[in-house]
């Protein structure tokens, strides 16, 4: 088994190097072409991520929409984590010049959401997030970010060295509460994206999403709370021709004590927002993930997606 990992990780390894190496010299074009029959790919023969993104759909839009057009949306998303996969090698190379042509917004709608020096920016895995990111650093607005660290190491290592030489400051996950208040005593913005599964005794807060309670950190509203920083949410979504586009809802004001009831009620507001977009446009989320992973011990299990577990009280 440890040969067979080995091999893995440098099969890993090879693969992003060589991502790193062609992707960014492709015409726009072949990357679109490339995005597309990978996307299809995955949604044919990634028969499990096709059935959980299937079945997300389900909780998601019931009997509101058709098995025929669940089925579009996810071979939709496949396609838009394929792009959004490839366009984070495609934009580390001529950045600014990518970025200018590539990803549009409106100007006076970005100034009235960031209106605040810092903000804690939110965003969730929609369109592409990597991006915007960049784009965020090519705007004038530095900021932290926290990353999750990879399995393997030296993808971890050529993807963190791509983020710092896009300007972004990396914070490690482990104490990043630490490193995230630093950032905004200093004025600095932090961005997170916060649509994953955070269990209560790790900080998570029980929202209802798509009509069923989920788990999600409560660390945006705690950081909000406590410091007075308007949260702001972000989208860098997919558009036609190859291009983006960077808009941002109106900020959500931190109000009152930081206790649980707040803390439960601004990240509700968050969850409710995600929600709102997700709505509009299906394809963009990443249905693949099992966001319905964790079932409230209140909750009776048949109303959640066949891979979901229950959650034992006190957990």
């Amino acid at each position: 088994m440890k040969l067979l990992k080995k091999i893995r990780l440098a099969c890993e390894t090879f693969l992003v190097r060589l991502g790193l190496a062609v992707i960014p010299r492709l015409p726009r074009q072949l990357v679109l072409g490339l995005a597309a029959g990978a996307g299809m790919a995955g949604y044919c023969l990634a028969c499990q991520s096709r059935r959980v993104a299937l079945a997300n759909l389900d909780i998601a839009f019931q009997d509101r929409l058709s098995a025929r057009a669940k089925q579009r949306i996810a071979r939709q998303a496949f396609g838009t984590m394929a792009r959004t996969v490839l366009d984070m090698f495609w934009f580390s190379r001529h950045t600014q010049e990518r970025l200018a042509r590539y990803v549009s917004f409106d100007a006076a709608e970005i100034k009235r959401a960031i209106y605040h020096q810092p903000m804690i920016g939110l965003t969730a895995h929609f369109g592409s997030w990597e991006l915007l990111s960049r784009w965020l650093v090519a705007q004038g607005y530095a900021h932290a970010v926290v990353a999750a660290p990879l399995i393997n190491p030296e993808v971890e290592r050529l993807f963190h060295h791509s983020r710092i030489s896009s300007g972004m400051e990396i914070l490690a996950q482990t104490g990043a509460v630490r490193g995230l208040l630093k950032a905004l005593r200093n004025k600095k913005h932090i961005a997170l994206a916060v649509d994953q599964n955070v269990k209560p005794e790790a900080g998570g807060v029980f929202v209802n999403f798509f009509g069923l309670p989920i788990p999600m950190s409560g660390m945006p509203a705690r950081l909000a709370l406590r410091t007075g920083t308007p949260l702001v949410v972000l989208f860098c979504g997919a558009a036609p021709g190859g291009t983006y586009h960077v808009y941002g809802l109106p900020p959500l004001q931190p109000t009152g004590a930081l206790d649980a009831a707040n803390i439960q009620c601004l990240t509700q507001q968050i969850a409710d927002l995600f929600q709102q977009e997700i709505k509009k446009q299906p394809e963009q989320w990443l249905w693949m993930y099992k966001r319905w992973k964790h079932i409230p011990p209140s909750m009776p299990r048949a109303t959640y997606p066949f891979y979901a577990k229950q959650l034992l009280k006190g957990s």
